[in-house]
């Protein structure tokens, strides 16, 4: 296995006026080197939880880092809510 490397996700809320909650990641075999804190990402089976579900507010971002031997891993939007005014 190789070096790790360190990896850098962010979730950003760009709509103005939109909060968004509930969002998970597919993550199916992801695994990191390097500790995550679970109030930014858990994992529930093939799914990855953003932000313990809660609210992200538009501006807000949500950023967590990852370390892998084996590279950048191809996380995709899988669920999220949108409540807009």
């Amino acid at each position: 296995m190789g070096t790790p490397q360190s990896w850098s996700v962010t979730l950003e809320n760009l709509c103005n006026g939109c909060v968004i909650s509930n969002v998970k990641l597919t993550c199916k075999g992801f695994q990191s080197d390097t500790k995550i804190n679970p109030d930014t990402l858990y994992y529930d089976g093939d799914l990855c939880i953003i932000n313990n579900l809660q609210p992200i507010y538009p501006g807000d971002r949500i950023t967590f880092l990852y370390g892998r031997a084996s590279g950048q891993y191809p996380f995709q939007l899988t669920a999220q809510r949108e409540a807009c005014s």
